[in-house]
């Protein structure tokens, strides 16, 4: 099971090529998680052809991530604050 909840995602309307998609266990309550696509065009925001993020969880809960969405692009979330 990855980070990301079934009920929640983006929809786009271009292809992406799977790169990595792998969950690491660091314990009981830890993991790493990767996963990446390449995309055919760049997502708005960002000057490369990636989708991507890499998720530090404990207990359930995300203590840090970097991704980019469109009109976001690159950033990171640090606990409850979203940084860019």
């Amino acid at each position: 099971m990855l980070t990301t909840r079934s009920f929640v995602g983006n929809i786009y309307n271009i292809d992406a090529e799977s790169l990595l998609a792998q969950r690491f266990a660091l314990d009981e309550r830890s993991f790493v998680e990767m996963v990446v696509w390449r995309l055919d065009e760049a997502v708005e925001g960002c000057t490369h052809d990636l989708k991507y993020r890499l998720a530090y969880v404990v207990d359930g809960a995300c203590v840090v991530r970097y991704d980019n969405e469109a009109g976001k692009g690159d950033h990171r979330h640090v606990g409850g604050r979203e940084l860019a």
